[in-house]
């Protein structure tokens, strides 16, 4: 390939733009191939950063800019979450009775729910009652949790709530260097060439929420802001 660099007068057309064989070869439009681990998240397929978790790798852009001297990566990611409310199904009553915090078991008092006496395991009307008063409370506490969030700044909407979870997520860009030479190696199919770029962005998306560009920083802040509200939902000590 000739870079642009060799011919500053070229034109951005798309006979000019580099091939996307990076693409095509270490993206299936969810995930950076064969760097997955744990396979979780949507439908199993995310690039399992830690805490962030559910990451879609949607793409890999090989980006050749007039008058630069290299090419470059760009890691196209889809940042997403999903953060279940609490359920009658999923909250420990009996961990509740046990453990609820002074303040809690004055509103519980003050709204008929009686946590000394409660039998979680009576299936009459008025204890299934009382059961449905303490999830519609734990609910609403978590909900004050995640609209407290402050994980997109930019987009108040980009967390939603979806029948039973608050539901929602970011696109960021992330991008690694790309030689002339590398590129032609690539295109030219050596496996190790392209291994070694394979090891790059992965090792860049690892590293995204460490912060330090404008969408390192989104990253970051995301995982941040994720994680405190996931660790403040379980200090709700309904679990």
């Amino acid at each position: 390939m000739k870079s642009n660099l060799d011919n500053p007068m070229a034109s951005a057309t798309p006979e000019d733009s580099p091939n996307q064989t990076i693409n095509e070869k270490l993206c299936d439009g969810t995930v950076l191939i064969g760097y997955g681990k744990r396979g979780h998240g949507m439908n199993g397929k995310d690039a399992d950063l830690d805490r962030i978790g559910q990451c879609l790798v949607t793409s890999l852009e090989t980006v050749d800019l007039i008058g630069a001297d290299k090419l470059r990566v760009d890691i196209h990611l889809r940042l997403y979450v999903s953060i279940c409310a609490p359920s009658y199904d999923g909250i420990d009553f009996e961990k509740v009775k046990e453990t609820a915090d002074p303040d809690f078991r004055k509103f519980f008092q003050g709204i008929g729910v009686d946590l000394d006496g409660l039998d979680v395991n009576d299936d009459s009307p008025e204890t299934e009652e009382q059961l449905e008063k303490i999830v519609s409370f734990y609910r609403e506490q978590a909900q004050g949790i995640v609209c407290g969030m402050n994980a997109t700044p930019d987009d108040p909407f980009a967390i939603m709530w979806n029948d039973d979870a608050w539901e929602g997520g970011i696109d960021v860009t992330l991008s690694v260097p790309l030689t002339v030479d590398e590129y032609e190696e690539i295109e030219a199919g050596n496996q190790e060439t392209l291994d070694i770029i394979a090891a790059r962005i992965a090792a860049e998306i690892y590293a995204g929420n460490e912060g330090g560009t404008p969408d390192r920083d989104r990253m970051k802040l995301w995982e941040e802001e994720i994680g405190l509200c996931n660790d403040m939902i379980g200090q709700l000590g309904c679990y």
